[in-house]
């Protein structure tokens, strides 16, 4: 004979674990995509641009 209610425990324990793991992969993500100085240089001209950490970069947009 099967027990129902303990079907139900199992389930909200698979529900939790994997809810668990999904908001520490979100977490995770997060970490990973934040932005450093330096890390990301969008619509500049071609020039000499120095960037947050004081590196001198060269950029060619017409190669």
């Amino acid at each position: 004979m099967r027990r129902p209610l303990q079907q139900l425990t199992i389930t909200k324990k698979m529900i939790k674990s994997t809810a668990s793991i999904a908001m520490l992969g979100l977490v995770s993500y997060a970490a990973h995509a934040l932005i450093v100085p330096g890390s990301q240089i969008t619509n500049i001209a071609s020039g000499d641009y120095v960037d947050a950490l004081g590196n001198t970069l060269v950029i060619n947009s017409n190669p």
